[in-house]
């Protein structure tokens, strides 16, 4: 919780250092540490991150971001 509450200040932060990062690869980590739950829940995730690979952002709130929806 206190992560989402993080990732919600950050706009008016504009001192965070923004870096370039591949959807696929941050996902790719979310899903690795769900892969228990997913298995239990005999569910899967797919994506298609073709059309917008890449993005400049602070790296912390797209992992929080994927973890939290």
């Amino acid at each position: 919780m206190n992560d989402l509450m993080d990732t919600m200040k950050v706009p008016t932060n504009t001192n965070i250092e923004k870096v370039e990062i591949r959807f696929k690869d941050i996902l790719d980590k979310v899903v690795q540490t769900l892969e228990g739950e997913l298995i239990l829940a005999e569910a899967s995730v797919t994506f298609d991150f073709n059309s917008a690979a890449l993005v400049k952002y602070p790296k912390h709130i797209w992992k929080v971001f994927f973890k939290t929806c």
